[in-house]
């Protein structure tokens, strides 16, 4: 078997991914919304941190810091403050500084090009933030995707993949 994902059979595992989401979804605060801040947000604290503990931390630095400008405009020992608990600090340094960046040098939006951002994030984290916030733009497949296609489509392959 070949390994390769062809735009036909994302077609029909596209239809089958929708119907699992519709079946095992969880209602989670950064799913109701388009605001890519906020869904960067979630993107951030959710590296290397299980959901559940990211949603109190998520909804209080929301309320604190309901937009890039009062992220961008507020002192970092506060943004850390916040943070406290969650681990791994660098990702709260990281926003803090990406977002002055996107404050000072684009008016508050985000920029469609991740590298305006570095060091503060990853290309692959970028594109899931502007595909969530805007689902026309389009991404590159992932490593994560392809392994959920063959999880899912393909699991006597991904079994023999594995021995």
């Amino acid at each position: 078997m070949k390994n390769s994902i062809t735009s036909s059979f994302l077609k029909k595992f596209h239809p089958a991914l929708l119907r699992w989401y519709d079946k095992y979804q969880r209602n989670l605060p950064w799913r109701n919304t388009d605001d890519a801040y906020s869904i960067w947000v979630s993107e951030v604290m959710l590296q290397q941190t299980q959901v559940r503990t990211v949603i109190p931390y998520y909804i209080r630095f929301m309320d604190k810091f309901p937009t890039v400008q009062k992220l961008a405009n507020a002192h970092q020992q506060t943004v850390l403050k916040m943070w406290e608990g969650l681990g791994y600090y660098s990702r709260a340094r990281n926003l803090y500084r990406a977002a002055k960046i996107v404050v000072h040098d684009y008016e508050g939006l985000l920029p469609q090009d991740w590298k305006q951002t570095r060091p503060n994030i990853t290309r692959l984290s970028w594109n899931w933030v502007l595909w969530f916030a805007h689902p026309t733009i389009l991404i590159a497949i992932t490593a994560q995707l392809k392994t959920s296609v063959m999880h899912t489509s393909l699991p006597q392959y991904y079994t023999s993949l594995k021995k």
